[in-house]
């Protein structure tokens, strides 16, 4: 995959928590699909800790399929990719969560992730825009959504 076919996504929040009770949410692999807002009844785990998996039944039953890669509670950093992309214009994709101090108090989360975009139409030869802009922003707008939930559920525990 060519460098213009790679799309870059991202999200920073401040939140008015102190960084180890923020973790203890955006750091739990578990929770990922609750603070994303996905029924429970369409989301499978296997396996604990780097490497396990999460598969989660989208609509039409197309299949994502992510796999935690990384995860360091000292550095409070997770990272994880996905294997099966359902829907979704992309070849491949990787993020990062993070949760660190804040100089005034509380602590910035950040949800940094890229992919290789693949445009199908285009592949087939027929007429379509590019999207990969839009595609990003809208992305990046789901981090911001999923830092947003996250940060309430550690708020309520």
């Amino acid at each position: 995959m060519n460098a213009d076919n790679q799309v870059t996504f991202s999200a920073e929040k401040e939140v008015d928590l102190d960084a180890a009770k923020m973790w203890t949410v955006f750091g739990d692999w578990k929770s990922l699909p609750e603070f994303k807002e996905v029924p429970s009844d369409l989301v499978t785990f296997e396996g604990d800790g780097i490497g396990s998996t999460v598969t989660i039944v989208k609509q039409y039953g197309d299949l994502l399929i992510e796999e935690l890669t990384a995860l360091d509670d000292k550095a409070m950093t997770l990272k994880y990719k996905m294997n099966e992309f359902g829907d979704f214009p992309i070849l491949s994709y990787e993020c990062t969560m993070e949760v660190s101090d804040s100089q005034g108090g509380g602590c910035v989360v950040s949800w940094s992730g890229s992919a290789a975009y693949h445009n199908s139409k285009a592949a087939k030869g027929e007429e379509a825009s590019d999207g990969k802009d839009s595609f990003a922003e809208l992305v990046s707008g789901f981090y911001g959504t999923w830092i947003a939930n996250a940060a309430e559920m550690a708020k309520a525990s």
